[in-house]
């Protein structure tokens, strides 16, 4: 990797460096695999896999994601009117797994998972 593209990315460490934050970008990447294609996931859904000690603990960590412009964040009405916050992983972040390899490693792990539950 050249040190431009290890410069542009320091910065992202910071938010990056805490273990809620990393699994959140991974499941919504993961998401998208899974669903073969664009796949949002709502603020339940995330809480539900992440496993964080509370709703504002939530908030939190996906501001931090937001803000470093790794996930987005838009709003999504449903059938019946209400609307809710659906998250997904942006370009940015998208191009932050694939530079260190974990796009890769996601997708082979999906992958491999898939077969061993389907045999």
């Amino acid at each position: 990797m050249s040190v431009e593209k290890l410069e542009k990315w320091a910065s992202f460490f910071d938010v990056l460096g805490n273990p809620i934050r990393l699994a959140t970008l991974i499941i919504l990447y993961g998401s998208t695999i899974l669903f073969e294609g664009a796949r949002s996931l709502t603020f339940g859904q995330i809480g539900e896999v992440v496993k964080v000690p509370s709703k504002q603990a939530l908030t939190h960590h996906l501001r931090k994601l937001i803000g470093a412009g790794l996930i987005t964040k838009s709003p999504h009405q449903d059938e019946s009117g209400r609307v809710y916050p659906l998250y997904n992983i942006s370009d940015t972040g998208t191009v932050f797994l694939e530079d260190f390899g974990l796009k890769k490693f996601i997708e082979e792990f999906i992958a491999s998972t898939r077969e061993e539950i389907s045999s």
